[in-house]
This record gives C-alpha cells, structure tokens and sequence, in this order.
C-alpha cells in the first residue's frame, strides 16, 4: 500500500509541473522519476520533459532507455516507456546515437485476442528519425530496412525519417517505395506527401499518375497528397480527374484536396459546382468548402452561391457545414 500511495505521489507531483515554467526543482522531479522502475512512471516523465521542452536530460534519457532494456525484471507492457523515451529523445534532439542504434532494432511481442503482436513498431520508427537527427553513419542503411518492416507504424516512421533528411537518396527511396507499393495504403500515402514537401514542383505529376491508380485507397492518398502541394499543376490534375472519374466517393475526396489548396482558383472552382452542377455535386462542393467556414467573405460567397439555388436540402447541408 506504501509503495502504491508513493508511486501516486509521484505521478500527482509531475502533473502538478504541467504548463508552468520549468525550474530547477521542477527538472530535478523529472530526472528523478525518470531513475525510477515503474515504467508508467518513466513515460510520464519522458512525456512531462519533451511538452515542457526540458533540455540536458541525454544521460538520464539513455540510462533510463537501457534499464528498461536490460533489466529482465522489468515491466514494460505495450512499450510504452521505452516509446516514450525514445520520443523525448527525438523531440529534445538528443544526441545520443546509442540509444537510437539499438531501439530501431527492438521486437517486442505480446499477447492479444489473436496473435501476439510486435508493440515496438512506433519506438523503431521514431529511433530511425533520431538516427538522422544525429548524423548517424548507418542511418539510411538502417531506413532502408525499415521501410521493410513488417509493422505499417515502423514503416511510416521510416518514410518521416526520409522527409526529414531532405537527402537525395531519400527522394529516390521515396519514389521507389511509392511506385513499389505497400500492404498498407497509408504507407504510400506518406511517401507521396512526403515527396509534395521535398520536390514542391517536381513531384506534382509523378504523385498526379497516382490518381489512376486500380486501388481505391492510393488513389485517395495520391488526391489528397496532391492537395497538400503550393504548384498551382496540382489543381489542373485534380480538376481534370474530377471530370473524368464517375465515383462519387473519389470525386468527394477530389473535391475535399481541391479545398485544401487554399487557392482563388480553386474557390472559384468549388462555388461554380454549387450554382451549375447536380445536386449531389453541389452537396459535396458545399462539404469540401467547410474548411472556409471560418472566413467572413468567402462564407458569404458560398452561401449566396447556394440561396442561388433555391434548394432547400442544399440550404440544409450549408448550415450544417458551415455551422460555427
């Protein structure tokens, strides 16, 4: 019961430092339960370091990581605490390669309803972005295999790992990865926005081939890639597959990218659907447009656009969208 009531006070006075600024006796109760051999303890002080952003904390990052790893009489279901570590390692970009050579390596099994299931998947990918962080010799051989994974986290935090070293040999993983395909639509789908950052233009029509994709799935990622990008040759693509397509489920997803541009083209193209086209088109313009709903001018356009109509389950679906 002691050891309960003092594990609850340890956890009571690290929420207690949230959202103040961070002193020396502040730091001191972090570092201290992060020595501690409780591992929910030592995720919530490895989280409470990085929100506060509580620099100089490598040493005690990585003998606290390594003790979870070596201790056998440790506990650390779901794996958590060592995901957290690594994570504040990441975010507080400490320069400790050890700690990131050896976590993007881990494998961690536990029970499930079904099989067991590999719970370290998040903690390798986050060690093969801290991997790059610090310049790490082995870091895009370690990113290659990583992009193998068997786990779709892992595989994700690869591809973020890639984007971040902005290398060219990233660019080209990037591109054979997405043109390779993967188990896991999402996986591609960050290879392609990722590649929108990286190559602002030239990317915009190896991602555009992407919207003919067989799978439904890529090609919604490939859409919505594309409304991530500032070249204005990513409207022209997605217009002209809205054109083309008779899915009205993509063309929905088209119509969502197309207002993610942000651009007065592509506004323009939005309000034309709602005053000429069905009124199925109209609805989905209208649900796309909701991300406007916060600017005054281009609220008031959309709304005449559909008064202009005279439709009033077309009136119901822009004040519920629009609804503030």
């Amino acid at each position: 019961m002691a050891k309960s009531r003092n594990i609850e006070d340890v956890l009571a006075g690290l929420s207690a430092l949230r959202g103040r600024p961070v002193t020396a006796e502040g730091s001191e109760q972090i570092v201290k339960a992060l020595g501690s051999r409780v591992s929910f303890v030592v995720e919530r002080a490895a989280d409470l370091a990085r929100e506060l952003k509580v620099t100089g904390l490598d040493v005690e990052l990585c003998r606290a990581f390594a003790r979870f790893l070596n201790d056998s009489k440790l506990s650390d279901k779901g794996c958590g605490a060592k995901t957290a570590l690594a994570r504040a390692a990441v975010e507080l970009e400490c320069g400790e390669e050890e700690l990131f050579r050896i976590g993007i390596r881990q494998v961690q099994m536990e029970g499930s309803f079904g099989a067991p299931v590999d719970v370290a998947a998040e903690l390798r990918g986050l060690c093969g972005l801290g991997l790059v962080q610090v310049r790490s010799r082995e870091a895009m051989n370690r990113l290659v295999e990583l992009l193998n994974d068997r786990q779709p986290p892992a595989r994700i935090g690869a591809v973020r790992a890639l984007t971040y070293s902005g290398r060219e040999e990233g660019i080209l993983l990037l591109r054979f990865k997405a043109l390779s395909g993967d188990r896991e639509p999402a996986v591609v789908g960050e290879c392609l926005t990722a590649l929108i950052s990286l190559q602002p233009r030239e990317a915009v029509e190896f991602v555009g081939q992407f919207l003919d994709s067989a799978e439904e799935s890529v090609r919604d990622e490939a859409a919505l890639a594309l409304g991530t990008s500032k070249d204005p040759g990513a409207l022209e693509l997605l217009k002209r597959q809205y054109a083309t397509t008779a899915d009205r489920a993509f063309q929905q997803t088209l119509l969502t990218s197309i207002a993610g541009l942000r651009r007065p083209e592509a506004v323009e193209f939005l309000i034309k659907i709602v005053e000429a086209e069905g009124p199925a088109a109209a609805a989905d313009a209208v649900a796309a447009a909701r991300i406007f709903r916060n600017d005054s001018a281009l609220r008031e356009r959309i709304k005449r656009a559909v008064a202009s109509r005279g439709d009033p389950a077309l009136q119901a679906t822009f004040d519920k969208q629009f609804s503030v």
